[in-house]
This record gives C-alpha cells, sequence and structure tokens, in this order.
C-alpha cells in the first residue's frame, strides 16, 4: 500500500479510499457515469458498422451502453461512408456531424440512442436518422442553414425536457409514434420545423422566428411570438382555447394549407396575426356551439382566403378578408360585416344572417347564394338600399331559396335567379327589386331554371323564381334578359315541340319592365321591346310572350314560349344537297301544334 503525507504524517491510502467509501454511504452520493462528454471521433474504416463497438471509434475504450460520449462525424471528402448503426440502448451526450464532404452520414438501426444535454449538430448537408431518440435531458438541435435532418424513428422523452430547434435548417420528424413530453422551441429566421405526423404527446409549442409544421392533430397550444404556423394535416384539426391549454396565441403568421385540411378555433385566444388560406383548406371559427375569440391583443390582423373560410358563429370581424377563396356563414346567428370585403370568391348564407351594415359591401364576390332548399330561413340583410354589381368591373350572380331583406335592392347588369345550379327554389325579396342597366354594361339577367315533375316524358315542368313581397314593386329601367335552363340535373330536358307557361316571379306592389307598367296599364301582355328570351343550355324558342296575372292580392310574371327543335347537322346537310339536286325550293311543312301546356 502507497503513502501520502498528512500534516508532516504518513498516511496510507488505503485509509482515504475507507474514507472515500464511507462519505459515499453516509451522504449518498453516486459517481455519475453517464453522458460522459469525452469526445469520440467516428474512424469510418471498419467495415463493421456498429456503434457500440470501441475501436470504430478514436480513442477508443468508450462503453456506449454504460456511459456514452460525445459521438463526431467529421467530414468525408470521398463518396464512401460506413454509416453507423444502433443496436439495443446506447448512451450518447452529443452528436455532431460534418456533411460539407461529398459522403453523407445517416445514422441507421433499430435501437434507440439515449441523447443527453449536448444535443445535435449537423452542418452542410442532409442527414437521416432510423433509430429511435430518447431525449434525457433539455438540449439544442443546432441545424445549419441548408442542411436537413430527417428522423423517421421514435422520439422520446420524458420528465420535461425541452427541445430547441435552431441554426436556420430544416428538421423533419416523420415518425407515427412519437412519445416525446416537452416542450419544443423554433428559433431563427429559417429553421423549420417539420412533424408530419402532429403532436399529441408535447408540452407546448413556441415560435420566435422560425417555422413550425404540423401534419397532425396537437393537444397543446401554439405560441407564436413570430415567424410561421403552418397547419397541413389533410384531416380535421380543433383548437379548443386558453382554457384547455390548446389555444394559438401571437402576433406570427398562421397558414391553413392541403387538400382537406379543415382547421375549427373555438373559445378564447389571443392570435393576432394574418391568416393564410391555401387552396383546398378550410378555416372556421366558431362550431356552432362554442365561438372563437380573439381577446388580450385584439383581433385578427387580416385573411388571405384562396380556400374556404367558415363563420359558425356570431361575429362583426373588423379586419380585411382578401383572397379568390369562398366564405361561408353557417349556424343560426348573425355575421356582421361593416367595411367592404374584398375577395372574389363565392359567399354562401347556408343559415343564419349576413348582415351587410354601413359600408359593408360584397361587391367582388362573383356569386352570392342566399339560403338552400333544405334551409330557406338564411338571410341576407342590406341596409337601406343595396347594389349587386356595384363594381362595374364584377358582373355578380345573386341567387338561393332564403331571402334579402331591411331595404331596396338592385341588381346592375348582374344576375338574379331563384334557386341555385342543379336545385329549384325560390329567392324572397322582402322590399323592392329594381334590375338595371349600367352604362355601356350588360343588360340585368333574370336566370330562370326549368325541371320536368313528369319523369316519364313531356307534360308538366317546375322552375325557379323571386318573390318579391313585404309590398315591394318589381322594376326595370331597361330591357330584361330573360335565361331559361334546362336539364341541369342530367335528366330532365325540355321536349322539343312542346308549349311551356312559367310563372317568373309573384310581386306584391307593381310591376314595371321597361316602358310597361302593371297595374297601370289596361294591357297585360309585356311589349317584345322589353324583353329578351335567351337559354344558356342551348334551347331554341318560338311564340314567346310576357304576360302579367294576378291571383289574390299579386302579381304574377308569366312567361309562355314553345321549344323549337333543333335540326339534327346530317338532315340540315341532307336538306341542302336535296334542294341543289332537285333544283328548286324546299318548304317546311307548319303543323298546329297539339301539345299539352306545361304549367310551373
Amino acid at each position: 500500500m502507497g503513502l501520502v503525507v498528512r500534516w508532516g504524517k504518513p498516511v496510507r491510502t488505503s485509509r482515504i479510499y475507507l474514507l472515500a467509501a464511507l462519505l459515499t454511504a453516509t451522504l449518498g452520493l453516486t459517481a455519475n457515469t453517464s453522458h460522459a462528454q469525452t469526445p469520440y471521433t467516428w474512424k469510418n474504416t471498419d467495415p463493421n458498422t456498429d456503434w457500440a463497438t470501441s475501436a470504430n471509434w478514436s480513442p477508443t475504450g468508450s462503453d456506449w451502453t454504460v456511459t456514452g460520449g460525445t459521438a463526431i462525424f467529421e467530414k468525408v471528402s470521398s463518396s464512401s461512408l460506413v454509416n453507423p448503426n444502433v443496436v439495443g440502448t446506447l448512451f450518447t451526450d452529443g452528436i455532431t456531424i460534418d456533411n460539407s464532404g461529398s459522403g453523407k452520414y445517416n445514422i441507421t438501426g433499430s435501437g434507440t440512442l439515449d441523447l443527453g444535454a449536448g444535443g445535435l449538430a449537423v452542418s452542410d448537408g442532409n442527414t437521416t436518422i432510423t433509430a429511435d431518440l430518447f431525449l434525457s435531458a433539455s438540449q439544442t438541435w443546432n441545424i445549419g442553414s441548408g442542411s436537413t435532418v430527417e428522423h423517421s424513428g421514435i422520439l422520446g422523452g420524458t420528465g420535461g425536457p425541452t427541445l430547441t430547434v435552431q441554426g436556420g435548417g430544416t428538421v423533419n420528424l416523420t415518425g407515427t409514434a412519437n412519445t416525446f413530453a416537452g416542450s419544443v422551441s423554433v428559433t431563427g429566421a429559417g429553421t423549420t420545423l417539420n412533424l408530419s405526423a402532429g403532436g399529441t404527446s408535447y408540452a407546448g409549442f413556441t415560435v420566435d422566428g422560425g417555422t413550425l409544421s404540423l401534419g397532425g392533430p396537437i393537444s397543446t397550444g401554439v405560441l407564436l411570438n413570430d415567424g410561421n404556423l403552418i397547419l397541413n394535416s389533410g384531416s380535421a384539426l380543433t383548437f379548443t382555447g386558453r382554457d384547455n391549454n390548446n389555444a394559438i396565441n401571437g402576433p406570427g403568421n398562421l397558414f391553413i394549407e392541403g387538400m382537406g385540411t379543415v382547421v375549427t378555433l373555438t373559445n378564447d385566444h389571443t392570435f393576432n396575426g394574418p391568416i393564410t388560406i391555401g387552396s383546398g383548406a378550410t378555416f372556421q371559427l366558431g362550431n356552432g356551439s362554442s365561438s372563437a375569440s380573439f381577446v388580450d391583443e385584439g383581433s385578427i390582423a387580416k385573411i388571405d382566403n384562396a380556400g374556404t373560410l367558415i363563420f359558425n358563429q356570431a361575429d362583426n370581424p373588423t379586419y380585411a378578408i382578401n383572397g379568390t377563396g369562398n366564405l361561408v356563414k353557417d349556424g343560426e346567428d348573425t355575421l356582421i360585416f361593416g367595411d367592404a370585403k374584398t375577395y372574389t370568391g363565392a359567399t354562401t348564407i347556408i343559415a343564419g344572417t349576413l348582415q351587410l351594415d354601413g359600408d359593408g359591401y360584397i361587391s367582388q364576390s362573383g356569386t352570392i347564394t342566399v339560403g338552400t332548399t333544405i334551409v330557406t330561413t338564411a338571410t341576407l340583410s342590406i341596409p337601406g338600399s343595396y347594389t349587386i354589381g356595384s363594381d362595374t368591373a364584377v358582373p355578380q350572380t345573386l341567387q338561393g331559396s332564403g331571402a334579402v331583406t331591411g331595404g331596396d335592392l338592385t341588381v346592375s347588369s348582374s344576375t338574379i335567379r331563384g334557386g341555385s345550379p342543379g336545385v329549384l327554389g325560390t329567392l324572397t325579396i322582402a322590399g323592392n327589386l329594381n334590375l338595371a342597366r349600367a352604362d355601356g354594361f350588360a343588360l340585368p339577367t333574370l336566370r330562370v331554371e326549368v325541371s320536368r315533375t313528369d319523369t316519364s316524358g313531356p307534360g308538366t315542368a317546375d322552375a325557379s323564381k323571386i318573390s318579391v313581397t313585404n309590398g315591394g314593386n318589381l322594376t326595370t329601367s331597361s330591357k330584361l334578359i330573360i335565361d331559361v335552363i334546362s336539364g341541369s340535373n342530367g335528366t330532365t330536358v325540355l321536349a322539343p315541340g312542346k308549349y311551356y307557361t312559367l310563372t317568373l316571379a309573384n310581386v306584391e306592389g307593381t310591376i314595371t319592365l321597361n316602358g310597361f307598367t302593371y297595374p297601370d296599364n289596361a294591357v297585360t301582355t309585356v311589349p317584345t321591346g322589353d324583353y329578351e328570351l335567351t337559354s344558356s343550355t342551348g334551347l331554341n324558342f318560338d311564340e314567346v310572350s310576357l304576360t302579367v296575372d294576378t291571383t289574390g292580392t299579386e302579381a304574377l310574371l308569366m312567361l309562355d314560349f314553345k321549344v323549337v327543335p333543333v335540326p339534327e347537322p346530317a338532315a340540315v346537310l341532307g336538306i341542302g344537297f336535296g334542294a341543289l339536286a332537285l333544283g328548286g325550293l324546299v318548304r317546311r311543312r307548319v303543323r298546329k301544334p297539339t301539345d299539352l301546356v306545361a304549367k310551373a
């Protein structure tokens, strides 16, 4: 046994070891032998790819199954690599990879790497990790700009560790069974974290200048201090608000992307940044029973919509709504627009009321549908007077089976119809209806869709129509285009040679069509110069008349016509050649029709 000098006296070293053992036993001290920070460099020379083989590292001697160390993978100029393979559970304090050479490192295997506080650093290139990773301590993944790490294994970690992703590169976590229960922070411009399966186990997300992309559901909230949150699951996602620790907060950018992605917000959120809705995606505020609200920091900055925006709650949004996407009003509540919304997509009021107050115009929306044949109580509420087609550069179509209330309506160089394509219905105007022509623009159009009720053969017909109630008048200040559509449901076709009578409108007040006024005029037939009958579906008409009839307190605008057969091209060609061959004229015999009159 050796000797040491203590206060000038020799002491045997065995006593020192004994004292140390006693202190350890008494105080409960233990040596921390895991995650030692000794650096070890992968040799890349041995055909044996086992990570745990000590001889594959320089210096040798590390027992990765117990203590580990910092694993270093240096730049390799050749494309020949020996990639480490992980079997069983191994320990490492951290991993540093230089992929700037021709060779690119990948960490393979079916085992698990227990990764300590040293985290992961990758520079200049792409790295694939198929082994599972267990984060046993809070750590940083520093992924250099232009570099990508793709981890397809399970990401685990308990006890509340924090993972910070930074450096300007990209991390793709594609595993579908991740169990990591800590918080995640994405930091710095250009840094991107993609969670393809979402993150139901995570404790929370913070984005400071980078991008977080979620391809699946999460059960916690996201703090967008700066940067971007992308939701692209292709399925339904619901954020239930701050009280449920499931809110979107902060002033960052929110993107809803991917065909089939439907993101619904309910309850309180403090998000006040811009929202972008991609093509095929849907963003919904409220679910009919619980409304979404934006408190503390105020409202959303703006919404740029190329998909579908749904309001299923009472709301009065003051933010801008732009883009080519569609807007849907659902639920029995009232949605108020007090300022102009410049989106150009369709507007559909499935239920409840869309109320336009003051400067609340939707003059860029190409088609406005009010109600369906199932929910006929849907309402478009307008101020004292409102014009469809007020922006002469954007002709609009007003249609549906609901009602327009609140004031007088003008349809300027645009189209009005009952029902919607393929669906018959009655659109009610609770006030005066004026069909007008803007100078230099198209004539107003009353579109009528016709469907046979007798599907076994030509006979009776139903038609969509306009109902002007509340004592309102129907007025056209110019010639009216009446457009008859037939066969939109695939089986309905008005029969050639048949006569039909359609009710286009019922009006409680007076009917004034250009120079014709009823009931002031003794005659009930509208002059042919005050209207024109056309067909978007290629019908030809004969013996056309437009008349006014009465029933009770209403005036009925009635259209009568005969459908003229369209000659087959071959028949026309044959007649032409026959006439030339005979050297004379071909005369067509006209028979008096005996067909059944069809009523709408």
